[in-house]
């Protein structure tokens, strides 16, 4: 991820990095997750119960919001634009 030194000290830097950031982050998670909609439908259409495909869903959400936050305009787009890779959520 390349500098982008004009949008240091914006508002969405000062709040992604705060420390709170991380318990909000994992509320919202559990908040989402209890709920029996989106339990259902994860268990039907996801594959979280495999270890390595949950940690790697972890890895790509917490780049995508990475880049979405401190990325350049460039990259924050072609983030966005990226195909989904998790085999559960793939159209058939």
């Amino acid at each position: 991820m390349a500098a982008a030194s004009h949008y240091y000290g914006s508002v969405t830097w000062r709040v992604m990095n705060n420390r709170v950031m991380w318990v909000a982050g994992f509320r919202s998670l559990y908040l989402q997750g209890l709920h029996p909609r989106v339990m259902r439908a994860s268990w039907q259409n996801s594959s979280f119960t495999d270890p390595q495909e949950a940690w790697g869903r972890l890895f790509r959400t917490r780049m995508f919001v990475l880049t979405r936050s401190y990325g350049t305009t460039a990259e924050a787009e072609r983030a966005g634009r990226a195909p989904c890779t998790s085999p559960g959520l793939r159209t058939k």
